[in-house]
């Protein structure tokens, strides 16, 4: 929209419908959770500096999951968020010691001390607080989880922050924002 006043009204979340959207074995507990997000062009608060997206998955855009695909996902899946996470700073023009904390996809406390310590970054600077009490809610996660960072008062204005997604495609995004 031209109007530099416009507003979108973003949605996520999703149903655990199947058995198998509600547990992925050896990977993560599904919630179902839903978030709303108001976006605007111009705004002081929460601006996006650095974005980066990555599939490794099918081109097609089938999801297929076997023993196969399970375990290559287990094996890149590591690299390919670090990828992401580094690029999305890249792009921000900041380092990973500049963040303030990192709001992720739940998947589990296991994946994200990992990568804490592939990344060096402390753990007690990624958000798991929520995992416990809502698993993982999809696309709403890190949504989730900002709404709870604030209301705690970890966000102080002007602090960065980082938010990360990974789908069952094998695909990986991060977005770099100052708060």
């Amino acid at each position: 929209d031209p109007d530099p006043d416009a507003l979108a009204l973003v949605l996520t979340g999703e149903k655990t419908f199947t058995p198998f959207s509600q547990w992925v074995p050896d990977v993560s507990i599904m919630g179902e959770g839903v978030a709303a997000i108001l976006v605007g062009k111009d705004s002081d608060r929460d601006q996006v500096l650095g974005y980066a997206a990555r599939i490794h998955g099918r081109l097609d855009g089938v999801i297929e999951i076997n023993t196969e695909t399970a375990k290559y996902a287990r094996q890149i899946y590591q690299d390919a968020m670090a990828e992401v996470i580094h690029a999305a700073l890249d792009e921000a023009g900041i380092g990973l010691h500049d963040l303030k904390l990192l709001l992720p996809h739940n998947v589990n406390r296991v994946s994200w001390t990992v990568a804490a310590d592939k990344l060096g970054l402390p753990v007690d600077r990624i958000f798991l607080d929520n995992l416990a009490a809502t698993g993982h809610c999809f696309c709403a996660d890190p949504f989730i989880n900002y709404q709870t960072a604030c209301e705690r008062g970890l966000l102080d204005p002007g602090d960065y922050y980082l938010m990360t997604a990974a789908g069952l495609g094998q695909a990986f995004g991060a977005t770099v924002l100052r708060h």
